[in-house]
Order: structure tokens, then sequence, then C-alpha cells
């Protein structure tokens, strides 16, 4: 899809549209991102471990979020 088709239909979305739409493409982007596929599957294997996570890990984590707009 070329550039202006892509502005074409984001302009004609409505304001809850374009909210889910910045969700999505967030989200998309996240998946991608190998180093936080892999930081998430270590903690999820943590968790499954029955370890918790540190104030100090939960201080990057919500960092690591806020990083990405999240």
């Amino acid at each position: 899809m070329q550039k202006a088709r892509v502005r074409e239909t984001v302009d004609a979305l409505g304001r809850e549209e374009r909210v889910y739409l910045e969700a999505y493409l967030k989200v998309k982007n996240l998946t991608e991102d190998t180093d936080f596929k892999g930081k998430s599957a270590e903690r999820l294997k943590a968790m499954r471990d029955g370890e918790a996570l540190s104030s100090s890990a939960l201080k990057e984590l919500s960092q690591s979020l806020a990083d990405k707009g999240l």
C-alpha cells in the first residue's frame, strides 16, 4: 500500500478507530522486538518457576513501558 493511500485511510478514520490503530501498531512493534521477546520469555519462565519480581525489576519494567509510550 502506498504511503499516500495509508494517509488517506487514516485520515478517514474516526477518533476511536485511530486510538485502536495506535494501540495495535504499538503492540505489533513490541511483538516484533527480539529483545522484548527474549526478556518476556525469561520473565514468563521465572514466574512459572515461582519467582516473584523484585521492586527494581518492576521499576525497570515500568520505565521500559513508559519509554515505549505504553
